[in-house]
């Protein structure tokens, strides 16, 4: 038991000390043996974990790295080698839990030493945040990893590896906001990807196409309040959807003006119209969620028929990282509204928070 002690030591001591996977298949089954003869040893399963990193094999050196872990819940190293190797492996729910964990380990050993938090300590957090934002439609997740890594960004950090994270995660997030027709929101995410990768990126390229797409939705909208105010339609319902174009467009003070010429001209603000402010104008934008969020429980209060406000308030609270609230508004909302299509989409995002929150406990 002392030999495999003494030598696996040595090969973690001298960072495995031998070149390429080929040669280092010979010595798994010692690291393997060795961990078998010492089972409650964490080092050992540490460097079991790094042998089957060397040699190609992620899903043994997660499980290796795992055990480490129940040996070891204070190690940074432990748990951000089981973050990366979960990220290699597309589990990116695992990457996140692990990567979270480390940062509370990571940044109590910063107060005690008395340094910043790494560097590698972030991107590692952010690239498992915004990967699992990508797989799971996770919006809030996006926001967290930006947050993480902008500040290094904005402090002088222009290191390749982080400008090219914080492009990566801006472009992706602004590819999903775009598939969840969140216009505004995208062209925003595009622009600060344009900002990093230059007019020739992939992100100015979707941001080009976003912008046309704009220009058409507002034309055809002010054409049908044209032909509407000359008797071929309904002029409140034509300036409803101009004014939702100018949100999807980031037009913010006219679209303000037009649902208070909207309001006016029908005597008031009623539920239809208040929802669909709430879903257009207010979350629409971060910085207006919770005014959303306030609005679509006065719809609710005033026409509890419309039940798909209930749908939208359950996706601003999981904007805002609300996520056992968001769950249980999703379900309410999917039996509320069983007769809709939207119904089965609800009772996924549910199910998709729920295991978030089994995994990942979240205020």
């Amino acid at each position: 038991l002392a030999a495999h002690a003494r030598g696996l030591s040595a090969l973690g001591d001298a960072e495995l000390g031998i070149d390429g996977p080929v040669q280092l298949v010979g010595v798994e089954p010692v690291a393997a043996a060795a961990v078998a003869a010492a089972p409650d040893w964490a080092g050992g399963y540490l460097v079991l974990a790094q042998v089957r990193t060397r040699i190609g094999a992620p899903a043994g050196a997660l499980a290796a790295v795992q055990r480490a872990a129940e040996l070891d819940p204070v190690s940074v190293e432990i748990a951000e080698l089981a973050a990366r190797l979960a990220l290699q492996l597309g589990l990116t729910h695992v990457a996140v839990v692990e990567a979270e964990r480390a940062a509370g380990l990571e940044e109590e050993a910063a107060r005690r030493e008395g340094r910043r938090v790494r560097r590698e300590h972030l991107l590692l957090r952010a690239r498992a945040l915004a990967d699992d934002a990508a797989a799971r439609g996770v919006l809030v997740s996006f926001d967290q990893a930006a947050r993480l890594i902008q500040p290094l960004f904005d402090g002088g950090d222009r290191a390749r590896d982080v400008a090219q994270l914080l492009y990566d995660i801006y472009l992706r997030w602004g590819d999903m906001l775009v598939s969840l027709d969140r216009t505004a929101m995208a062209r925003l995410a595009y622009q600060r990807a344009e900002a990093l990768g230059g007019t020739r990126s992939e992100a100015a390229e979707h941001l080009r196409w976003l912008e046309d797409r704009l220009r058409d939705e507002l034309a055809r909208a002010e054409r049908d309040l044209t032909r509407a105010s000359q008797g071929e339609g309904n002029v409140a319902d034509a300036l409803l959807r101009v004014a939702i174009v100018m949100c999807r467009s980031a037009r913010w003070d006219e679209a303000d003006e037009l649902f208070r010429r909207i309001e006016s001209g029908q005597g008031g603000m009623n539920a239809p119209l208040r929802l669909q402010r709430a879903i257009h104008r207010y979350a629409a934008r971060d910085d207006s969620l919770e005014q959303a969020a306030d609005e679509l429980r006065l719809v609710l209060a005033s026409d509890p028929s419309l039940v798909v406000a209930r749908y939208h308030l359950a996706a601003v609270l999981a904007e805002r990282g609300l996520f056992r609230e968001a769950a249980e508004a999703y379900r309410q909302a999917a039996r509320d509204g069983a007769a809709y299509e939207w119904s089965a989409e609800a009772l996924e995002a549910a199910a998709i928070l729920e295991d978030i929150l089994a995994l990942r406990p979240t205020p």
